[in-house]
């Protein structure tokens, strides 16, 4: 499952690149949230399926830190990189 929420995930990338239309805009970021929240729980399920007791919380706390830090970057990527085209950016 966690395989296909990430290429799901890199699909709804691929549109949103692409869409051009602010309600179907908005549709696709709702749904990238909802696909993010659910690749975390089944990530969450993995690491309590795969790990000990005394290391499940300190992994737990380190994708929650990595994601946070991915995303700030997604943030302020458009302000670090000078580009054409957003949508080339997300594509990339």
């Amino acid at each position: 499952m966690g395989y296909a929420f990430a290429l799901l995930l890199g699909e709804m990338t691929v549109v949103f690149a692409y869409c051009t239309s602010v309600p179907t805009l908005a549709l696709l970021h709702a749904a990238a949230g909802f696909a993010v929240w659910l690749y975390r729980i089944v990530i969450d399920e993995r690491i309590l399926q795969i790990g000990s007791n005394a290391s499940a919380g300190r992994s737990r706390v380190y994708i929650s830190v990595m994601l946070s830090f991915v995303a700030m970057i997604m943030c302020f990527s458009l302000t670090i990189f000078k580009l054409f085209s957003t949508g080339n950016y997300f594509l990339f």
